[in-house]
């Protein structure tokens, strides 16, 4: 991966409409499978697995556009649909270890299951976290790791946790404001979210429109989710040329 180190300061904003445009798809069926998820558990875990597959695709999707808008290139642009899913695959099960590991570890310093849970799915978290906790934290550090493994997979390297860790160490002044930023903007998110969410279904419920309530939660959802996603893309994708772009790297 390279990353071009002249970008006018408008690029978020003359782009950010084509990047929720690629991804709006697979956000939606995402937010969609998780959706019914909820009301479908225990059997619902299957949906929520295939949810996260398909976010990582968005996500995949969001980073090769934020990146190409900078002036760079990414190694797996030229992939088809198999081929993304099989890396999406090979970084996801990597994330999913070191959430399980995460979790185990919370819940051996005596955490309670509906605190550590949320560890186990931490790369959901990035679009989708709508809780003002420390997953407020994890779901950034999720999305920094899968951002840094795709930019190995993008050097020709197999995407690994230490690989991750490596560029992570090589660029951590850069990428660590971003993470630290994003807490507060996560927050604030979610405040809305929690705000506007009950007016919707109350407004439908008073309009008798009961029906649409699950579409339009749906959506709603989508739209944040979506939100989320590519904002945390675009500030990785910036860190990092930030970080290529001083020369100390």
């Amino acid at each position: 991966m390279s990353i071009s180190q002249q970008t006018p300061a408008t690029t978020i904003r003359s782009h950010i409409g084509s990047v929720l445009w690629i991804i709006a798809p697979w956000m939606l069926l995402a937010t969609t499978l998780r959706t019914f998820g909820v009301v479908s558990y225990p059997s619902g875990m299957l949906l929520f697995l295939f949810a996260e597959l398909v976010l990582f695709i968005a996500f995949l999707l969001a980073s090769q556009r934020w990146i190409e808008a900078t002036g760079g290139n990414v190694g797996y642009s030229g992939l088809d649909i198999v081929q993304q899913l099989a890396m999406a695959k090979g970084i996801l099960w990597r994330l999913a270890a070191i959430g399980l590991v995460a979790h185990y570890g919370a819940w051996l310093l005596g955490l309670k299951a509906v605190y550590t849970t949320p560890l186990v799915y931490g790369f959901d978290a990035v679009a989708f976290n709508r809780f003002n906790d420390f997953t407020l934290l994890w779901g950034p550090l999720m999305g920094t790791l899968a951002f840094l493994m795709l930019v190995d997979q993008s050097m020709g390297r197999n995407p690994t946790f230490l690989g991750a860790i490596s560029l992570f160490r090589r660029h951590w002044r850069y990428l660590v404001p971003v993470i630290v930023l994003l807490i507060p903007v996560l927050a604030i998110f979610n405040s809305v979210q929690w705000t506007v969410g009950p007016m919707i279904r109350s407004t439908l419920n008073l309009l008798g429109l009961e029906s649409l309530t699950t579409p339009a939660v749906i959506f709603f959802l989508f739209a944040f989710a979506s939100l989320r996603l590519a904002g945390t893309i675009a500030l990785l994708t910036f860190a990092l040329k930030a970080s290529y772009g001083s020369g100390k790297t």
